[in-house]
């Protein structure tokens, strides 16, 4: 015997040969077979292998009072442990660490105790066009800045409304938001905007200097008029 069947809500055991379980599983049933659990599939193809033939399959972890829920992962090299804390935050942290690796709060903010690397290879990317840095810069000038907070939190912060980034650069999925790669890359294309202008007004001061020094040497050259 290989396959064991158990039926929810039930005291008997069903005991099921191979080669007569059925072909689609019971709703409600739990199958083991080859120390491998599987609810709604008779031939589980993980340690625990959940399959739903209609909807969503979820897996539930609560508790009725306030303290957090914890699902850990744990190799020879560390563990892990997700945590939705008692104040409703959401955590990843590496257990044995300081401080929490990375935190998810009710009202949407994300914090992480590292780097935040985004995927920007040119290879991932299509459709380049070259950018005008002056037409950045003229735009960025424009732009309105303010300082403001998030409805739920008191933390200030600084730039542009979302509304008036994409109506100026059309830049990003929306404009409800922000991408801060989008951001850097306006700020980058200004700067070099602002180098350019920058070296045309350097070149010009030079030049008028270089006409001022001509204009010396010439006077310094003209006769003399002797005035008796």
């Amino acid at each position: 015997m290989k396959n064991k069947l158990f039926s929810y809500g039930a005291l008997a055991v069903l005991v099921v040969i191979v080669g007569f379980a059925t072909a689609v599983a019971q709703t409600g049933v739990l199958f083991v077979t080859d120390n491998k659990v599987g609810i709604g599939t008779s031939t589980p193809q993980a340690p625990l292998h959940i399959q739903q033939q209609v909807g969503e399959p979820n897996i539930r972890l609560e508790t009725v009072d306030n303290a957090g829920v914890r699902f850990e992962m744990q190799n020879a090299n560390g563990e892990w442990e997700f945590i939705a804390g008692p104040q409703g935050a959401f955590n990843f942290n590496r257990v044995g660490h300081a401080g929490n690796e990375f935190v998810f709060s009710t009202i949407g903010n994300l914090v992480i105790q590292g780097t935040l690397t985004q995927g920007s290879s040119r290879t991932i990317k299509k459709d380049f066009e070259k950018v005008s840095g002056q037409d950045v810069l003229a735009k960025v000038v424009d732009l309105p800045l303010s300082s403001w907070s998030y409805k739920e939190e008191n933390a200030r912060h600084v730039g542009p409304m979302a509304e008036e980034f994409y109506s100026a650069f059309g830049l990003g999925m929306n404009e409800k938001q922000l991408a801060p790669g989008d951001v850097a890359g306006v700020a980058l294309a200004a700067i070099q905007g602002l180098n350019e202008t920058l070296q045309e007004k350097e070149s010009r001061i030079a030049s008028l200097e270089q006409q001022v020094k001509d204009l010396k040497a010439l006077i310094a050259n003209l006769p003399k008029v002797d005035n008796q």
